[in-house]
């Protein structure tokens, strides 16, 4: 379910960009953009964080949560999966989530099959998915990155940041 527009590759059904984004850009005014990472340790155990913001900027919320032992696709699916939550919840309706796991995105947006181990998590995702997904490298997600990184250690609750941490942006 893909085309070619204007040489760039478009999923006709999830309206996925085929180039990703390599640093932030504002959502249309009525959207809001959710930013998600996810951090897998060497033992694999995996962790995730998002940042939702309006089309100023502007911080609205921030949340991470310890996902357990689990390969860096499905932690990336389920970052993408809790930020779609979380902005569910939050009331918003129309949004741009970015995310820099193109191998979670794929397979959220093609068929895998009925064989395909990730199967539960794809189908839990992809029944809330209403949205734009969007490749961004991490320099694009910065703020997502450190809250995935920051969740490690932090309990498998998920954790709301309601304002934002001047140290957090002033980092590489």
């Amino acid at each position: 379910m893909e085309d070619v527009v204007n040489r760039t590759l478009r999923d006709k059904l999830f309206h996925t960009v085929g180039e990703p984004q390599v640093q932030w850009t504002p959502p249309p005014t009525d959207f809001v953009r959710v930013d998600v990472d996810a951090s897998v340790q060497q033992n694999q155990y995996a962790t995730c964080g998002g940042v939702i913001q309006n089309s100023q900027g502007e911080w609205i919320k921030g949340f991470h949560k310890e996902l357990g032992h689990m390969s860096a696709v499905t932690a990336g699916i389920h970052a993408i999966r809790l930020g779609l939550e979380v902005f569910k919840c939050l009331g918003f309706t129309r949004v741009k989530l970015y995310s820099d796991s193109l191998e979670s995105i794929n397979m959220l947006t093609r068929d895998g099959g009925v064989d395909n181990r990730f199967r539960d998590v794809l189908e839990e995702t992809r029944n809330i998915m209403s949205s734009y997904i969007h490749q961004a490298y991490r320099q694009g997600i910065r703020v997502a990155n450190l809250l995935a990184r920051n969740a490690h250690g932090m309990g498998e609750n998920l954790m709301v940041v309601h304002i934002l941490w001047s140290l957090m942006l002033a980092g590489p």
